[in-house]
């Protein structure tokens, strides 16, 4: 097998569980998995997320990357965005490319929304052409909520995430930390986690690097959780890996 052909293989069986909508709950055993084909040939190294539009389009992000890439429902490249050539303003050069994009997430008009780490930013980019960004420091998952709302983790903060509104006003924070760690900036590395949301409007947050695999869950205005968070077991009791799902994620 040439080089990098396994991780390309290991990249684009990701690509697929993703774009068919699959909840992807692994064992605490790793499982290896193989692709038969490739998908999406213009996709190297680098796959950060992918999302799925009311036309079926599927969006894919790579880091680092200057757009998000725009495929039919059959794999073809159909645009990139942003696509560099529209003329935002004071800010349109800013706003023409993607520095290095954490994560990216699709509204229910087709607006892409892109956590642009490199660039300490969430950049905007409508599918009229139009597009705009806020400031945001060191942004690390995204997940767009209703009313135009963005709910956006970060590397620091005293709140695991924080909501802004579609001017990119801070509306509210929520989510304290677990306390697993003594020293104030190991705990906060510590409770990093990325964000996903279903169809009824939930917010999950899913922590990366607690013990136990933990995911927390809002309600449809992010105000206040719906119940304790959850460790994730199997019916037998063993402990389950969460993996950030692009559909909803259930729990049991």
């Amino acid at each position: 097998m040439r080089p990098g052909v396994k991780t390309i293989a290991r990249a684009t069986a990701a690509l697929w569980l993703a774009g068919t909508g699959a909840t992807c709950i692994c064992a605490q055993n790793e499982i290896v998995l193989t692709a038969n084909t490739r998908v999406f040939p213009a996709i190297g190294p680098g796959f950060k997320a992918v999302r799925r539009d009311a036309a079926g389009n599927l969006y894919v992000l790579t880091a680092p990357g200057a757009s998000v890439s725009v495929f039919d429902s059959a794999g073809k490249l159909l645009r990139q965005v942003p696509s560099y050539a529209a003329d935002a303003g004071p800010k349109g050069e800013e706003l023409r490319a993607i520095r290095f994009g954490e994560a990216m997430d699709v509204d229910a008009k087709g607006a892409v929304y892109v956590a642009d780490r490199g660039a300490n930013a969430v950049k905007i980019w409508g599918p009229d052409g139009s597009a705009r960004m806020y400031a945001v420091n060191a942004p690390v998952s995204i997940a767009v909520l209703s009313d135009g709302e963005v709910a956006v983790s970060t590397l620091q903060g005293p709140h695991l995430v924080t909501v802004f509104d579609d001017h990119g006003k801070v509306v509210r924070e929520i989510g304290a930390p677990e306390e697993i760690a003594a020293r104030g900036e190991l705990n906060r590395f510590l409770n990093i986690g990325r964000l996903s949301r279903d169809a009824q409007g939930h917010l999950y947050y899913g922590f990366d690097y607690l013990p136990e695999p933990t995911v927390r869950q809002f309600d449809d205005l992010a105000l206040a959780e719906l119940a304790p968070q959850r460790t994730l077991r199997d019916a037998d009791g063993a402990r389950l890996v969460h993996v950030e799902p692009p559909a909803p994620l259930v729990l049991a």
